[in-house]
């Protein structure tokens, strides 16, 4: 009933991260990106030229200022070095997101 009613409220529950290469003619963008999986729409994401920490905890500031996030918010996200950064840590829980590895 708690998911029907964070549905029919808009509020942002559940989403997933992660990170993709792009190749374009001068080399490769990094895309990091937040969807909603309610959705799949997707809620924030940012681009760069190299991957890095920054890249995903750029993205996430970017989903949290266009999007009301609770305390029941899910992050999944694969293991790669930044999801499991000391940085992604710090920064989910000062906004009381709660990741999923």
């Amino acid at each position: 009933m708690s998911f029907l009613l964070d549905i029919l409220s808009g509020v942002l529950t559940n989403t997933i991260s992660d990170t993709s290469y792009i190749p374009i003619t001068q080399g490769t963008l990094c895309l990091s990106v937040i969807r909603d999986l309610f959705d799949l729409s997707i809620v924030a994401y940012k681009t760069s030229t190299r991957q890095s920490i920054k890249l995903v905890l750029d993205t996430i500031r970017t989903a949290i200022e266009k999007e009301e996030v609770t305390a029941e918010l899910l992050l999944h996200s694969d293991q790669g070095f930044q999801y499991a950064s000391q940085s992604y840590f710090a920064l989910t829980t000062q906004y009381g997101i709660t990741p999923s590895m």
